[in-house]
């Protein structure tokens, strides 16, 4: 867990005005020691969130051990309120649901007596997980929570802050110009309008108008902001006509709405119906996208066979949403790609949506909404194992509520076998990103709703809760599904299919240490993989497999599998079964003695797995790495990774293998042996508290000179019947350990130009034309 603040700020098109006063007494409320859940109360557009988040910035150094914003305005249900904080925390879910406790107690246990502040905002989309929250704080006495809701929780601890409306200038009695334009209702109207007219101006001739404006709004600040917004087209004057028959009319709503939603809602109408006819369309169609979209989403929904599109799409669709954009009813963030997300308000979503049901054009856009989300599913099934997957990985996590919006209308009923189609292709993410019960709800859902799906795509499914369950160590489903799954494959006579889900039964031995079971079952799939010629499928059962073998000590095959495992993995440009197989050849090294090579491995994996955020095998990793540290004298180093690695695992509930465990139990007895216990303790406590980033960069530090490699074994016969030279020999196996060619002269202090000289003279040797087919030699024939 992090503890530096970690604060995810949305865009926003102006600084945080007017608010001063209240930023204080908020930071005042949390600074006591009886207040220990804090919410900040009021209607839509009041400002809950901007305050929020400022008294957040505010509070920075008050909390070491982090500030975290959990946003739940996208969620509906609220059983995700704990999770979605667990994920926040980068906890993930893993072990077995039966067994394990439950989520909220091991949330308790991550977060302990750690002083950190949760900001939790838009809970009224979520309020039964209220008592969740309560629970929480019980067991975490140094936690505090900061709350935004339209509705006050209503539990023993919360206590409650009514946010205020901006001041207001009294109208009777305006002040002189000067001191108005300190008014914070007046300041936030000024800086909104010169945002897109920069020469506006307070002037004597407008004054009264902007305060009138301010106050006919009742110092909304979303209110004041979409008026502002409108100054371009409306000086202040014609605003304040307009905007009086406006109020008139629409503040005459049902006598149990509160007055400021009354005006909020006149003031979002009264926009709405200053657009032009493709405008309001456009407006009224972004409602559809949950948590945001890119403007390529929208494109894809206008071009969509059931969407009435305009004539020239591309020119009309950009300047709509500059438009909407301009007027402040969809705003912008950028997220470091190279297209903006755009995004609504949700206090302006939900009259979007209402006007979407009012057109009588909501199952239309759900139905386009739901195409886009199925193709881009789809892509990225192929995408997640490809030379772009990183960038797809944190795609489909941006896009996760839009997915989850998808899937819930197609699995409510509109479309069984579409919910199916989305929902298959996306286990691998749900896998590696630790959505795991979630994505089993979602794939148990498919299997319960329809029994007439088509058999392939029911056996995709059945293969895809498998995986998931196993991950969560869920055996006895896992073994039902996959059961069902291969029969299904078998019947049809797909081959690929029987394969990946002879795979998993292969893992389902290993996690439970039948290491014969497993490696039968391996064997199988690989032969199958290579009848077909499937290289992704040979790459992935390699690696596997090679985990089998170094487990049942047979170091030799291991490692040729390993070196072909890495070969094809470029071949195929999927990193992971790479990174595992370099992962798995360092801690191969480190049991026979060559810490050198075993360390560089290992960090260059730890590098790898971290741009990935696979967290589990982050905590490998630094084990592993903290028993290269014992071995070479260093044993309060590996103390303090030790700890950091078994803080991590105790977070995720992750467990070892029991061969995993045996070699850890080995380095974990040399470290302690060889210093006072009471120093061994104290360094391994020291590591449960460090940060991340702190444990990696302590685990990756370049080993002391005195740390030299072992003397290299003879130059087997097959070197020197090809006349390879020992420092040729030395680039080619760094070759197939995956440095690039500017790492090996690094690595060995040669220029990049010497480095190619000894490559063309090895290739030369060898008989081989590519870095592949160098590999590839080297492994089958040990030099490597």
């Amino acid at each position: 867990m992090a503890t530096q603040p970690t604060l995810r700020l949305q865009a926003q098109p102006t600084p945080f005005i007017g608010r001063e006063r209240q930023v204080a007494q908020v930071c005042a409320l949390l600074g006591k020691s009886a207040v220990r859940l804090l919410t900040l109360a009021g209607p839509g557009g009041i400002g809950k969130t901007r305050l929020a988040l400022a008294v957040a910035d505010a509070l920075q150094g008050e909390y070491p051990d982090g500030i975290y914003y959990v946003p739940l305005a996208t969620l509906a249900d609220a059983s995700l309120v704990v999770p979605a904080v667990a994920q926040t925390l980068d906890m993930r879910e893993s072990g077995t649901p039966t067994v394990q406790p439950p989520l909220l107690s091991r949330l308790q246990d991550a977060i302990g007596s750690r002083k950190l502040l949760l900001v939790l905002d838009n809970f009224e989309q979520v309020i039964g997980g209220a008592a969740d929250i309560a629970v929480l704080l019980g067991g975490c006495p140094r936690l505090k929570i900061l709350v935004t809701s339209r509705e006050v929780l209503r539990v023993s601890a919360e206590q409650c802050y009514d946010v205020p409306p901006l001041a207001l200038p009294d109208l009777q009695h305006l002040p002189p110009l000067e001191f108005l334009a300190r008014i914070e209702a007046i300041r936030l109207f000024v800086a909104r309008a010169q945002a897109v007219q920069a020469d506006f101006a307070l002037t004597s001739s407008n004054g009264m108008a902007v305060a009138t404006i301010c106050h006919r709004l009742d110092g909304l600040p979303l209110a004041i902001e979409l008026a502002a917004a409108r100054v371009r087209l409306l000086p202040p004057v014609a605003m304040l006509a307009r905007l009086e028959r406006r109020l008139t009319w629409l503040t005459g709503g049902a006598r149990d709405v509160p007055t400021r939603h009354q005006t909020l809602r006149a003031a979002v109408g009264w926009s709405y119906d200053l657009l032009e006819p493709d405008e309001q369309q456009l407006f009224r169609r972004l409602a559809v996208f949950v948590g945001g979209c890119t403007p390529e989403a929208v494109a894809a929904l206008y071009n969509s066979a059931s969407v009435q599109s305009p004539g020239n799409l591309e020119e009309e669709l950009l300047k709509g949403l500059a438009s909407l954009l301009h007027k402040s009813l969809v705003r912008e963030e950028h997220t470091g790609s190279e297209q903006g997300r755009l995004y609504m308000l949700e206090t302006i979503r939900e009259y979007a949506l209402e006007q979407l049901a009012a057109g009588g054009e909501t199952e239309a856009m759900r139905l386009a909404h739901a195409q886009y989300y199925l193709a881009l599913a789809e892509e990225a099934e192929t995408g997640l194992v490809g030379s772009d997957q990183l960038a797809w990985f944190v795609r489909l996590e941006e896009e996760h509520d839009n997915l989850r919006a998808a899937l819930g209308w197609a699995l409510g009923g509109a479309s069984m076998e579409m919910g199916a189609r989305l929902a298959v292709p996306l286990w691998r993410f749900w896998l590696t990103h630790g959505h795991l019960t979630e994505g089993r709800r979602w794939l148990d859902a498919v299997l319960a709703s329809d029994p007439s799906l088509p058999v392939e795509l029911r056996a995709r499914a059945l293969n895809a809760a498998g995986r998931l369950a196993l991950r969560q160590g869920d055996y006895v489903p896992a073994q039902s599904v996959l059961t069902e799954s291969l029969a299904l494959w078998r019947s049809l006579g797909e081959k690929a299919g029987e394969m990946q889900t002879l795979d998993n039964f292969g893992l389902m031995e290993l996690y439970q240490n039948d290491l014969a079971g497993a490696r039968s079952y391996l064997e199988q799939s690989l032969a199958g993989w290579r009848s077909l010629g499937d290289k992704q499928g040979v790459t992935n059962t390699l690696n596997r497999l090679g985990l089998v073998l170094r487990y049942q000590e047979d170091f030799e095959q291991a490692a040729k599998i390993y070196g072909e495992c890495v070969t094809l993995s470029r071949e195929v440009h999927d990193k992971y079964p790479m990174i595992a197989s370099r992962h798995n050849l360092g801690q191969m090294a480190h049991h026979q003695g060559d810490d050198v090579r075993a360390h560089r491995l290992l960090a260059e994996s730890l590098v790898l797995v971290r741009q990935f955020n696979d967290k589990p095998n982050i905590s490998v990793c630094l084990a592993d790495l903290a028993g290269v540290w014992a071995t070479q004298g260093q044993p309060l180093r590996a103390a303090r990774l030790f700890g950091a690695s078994e803080a991590m695992r105790e977070n995720m509930q992750v467990n070892m293998y029991e061969a995993q465990r045996l070699a850890y139990e080995q380095d974990v007895e040399r470290g302690a042996a060889q210093v006072d216990q009471a120093k061994w303790e104290a360094a391994w406590a020291e590591g449960r508290n460090m940060l991340l980033d702190e444990a990696c960069a302590l685990a990756m530090e370049e080993l002391p000179h005195k740390a030299a490699a072992p003397e290299r074994p003879a130059i087997p016969a097959a070197v020197e019947t090809y006349n390879l030279s020992e420092r040729e020999l030395e680039v080619l196996r760094l070759l197939v350990d995956g440095l690039t060619y500017a790492r090996i002269a690094e690595h060995l202090t040669l220029s990049f130009h010497t480095v190619h000289a000894h490559l063309r003279s090895i290739y030369s040797k060898l008989g081989v034309t590519s870095r592949n087919q160098a590999t590839r030699f080297a492994t089958e024939h040990g030099l490597a």
